[in-house]
């Protein structure tokens, strides 16, 4: 019995190693809620979301810039330029006034990453919080105050 629980307690111990090690990488994974990605995944994710962008339902096209926004604060050192024409062309161009709005935090973003403290977003995917703690991380960032 001594022999088998042995045998076994590093087994468990592996296990559970692997197991906080892959919770780990979700939750790092969630914090900006787009998972876990390769290369291929990469560019079928700006495929996906510059069609998004582009659609004319409304509710897509916000969702998308969600994404789109969670993308570029992931990757900062990569450029995505198909994104960030179309984002650009919501600022001017999108069918309401919140998109409008949304589009210019986004294109902000896509120009300095640096900007946000993604420490400081919500993770829960609440797109409205998402966006309010995009525009009020840069009106502190940007704002300068006459004292």
């Amino acid at each position: 019995m001594k022999q088998f629980i042995t045998l076994l307690l590093p087994l468990f111990l592996l296990a559970g190693t692997l197991s906080a090690q892959q919770s780990a990488t979700r939750s790092e994974a969630h914090a900006l809620n787009i998972g876990t990605t390769s290369v291929h995944s990469l560019s079928l994710a700006v495929k996906n979301y510059r069609m998004g962008l582009e659609a004319r339902n409304e509710g897509l096209v916000e969702s998308s810039l969600y994404y789109a926004v969670c993308l570029r604060l992931k990757f900062p050192e990569e450029t995505f330029p198909s994104l960030e024409k179309a984002i650009d062309r919501l600022v001017s161009r999108g069918a309401t006034r919140t998109i409008r709005f949304k589009a210019y935090l986004a294109s902000t973003v896509y120009a300095s990453p640096a900007l946000i403290d993604c420490s400081r977003l919500p993770i829960d995917g609440d797109v409205p919080a998402f966006f309010a703690s995009i525009g009020n991380q840069l009106q502190t960032q940007l704002l300068v105050h006459n004292r």
